[in-house]
């Protein structure tokens, strides 16, 4: 199983920035390694009504490819360490985030404006 400590900070971040993109993909790929498919397909469709219903768009590619990655698997694939988001990686998610970044489609951008 995923690391029980990286899935709830995980769930922390997008529950604390519903509208980011990147701590839901990470979420939905530890989810995936960690063989629970039914609730990373769950986590990602959250995401998409979301942004339909607040912004009126859909999820950007990493997402997307994030969710057809669970799609096309047959079986759950247990552990695997390969396909699971890094610790660093949730770390990273997490200081960006807390400094009041905003994420652009390329990658993480200046401060947001206030």
């Amino acid at each position: 199983m995923a690391e029980l400590e990286e899935l709830e900070e995980l769930e922390e971040l997008t529950t604390v920035h519903p509208l980011r993109e990147r701590p839901r993909v990470l979420l939905v790929k530890a989810l995936h390694a960690d063989g629970r498919q039914a609730e990373a397909l769950t986590a990602y469709e959250e995401f998409r009504r979301l942004l339909a219903d607040q912004l009126g768009a859909d999820p950007g590619p990493e997402p997307q490819e994030a969710h057809l990655a669970v799609l096309r698997s047959r079986k759950a694939p247990g552990r695997s360490d390969a396909a699971r988001p890094r610790i660093q990686e949730v770390i990273i998610a997490r200081q960006w985030l807390s400094i009041g970044r905003v994420r652009d489609g390329c990658g993480w951008n200046a401060p947001r404006r206030r």
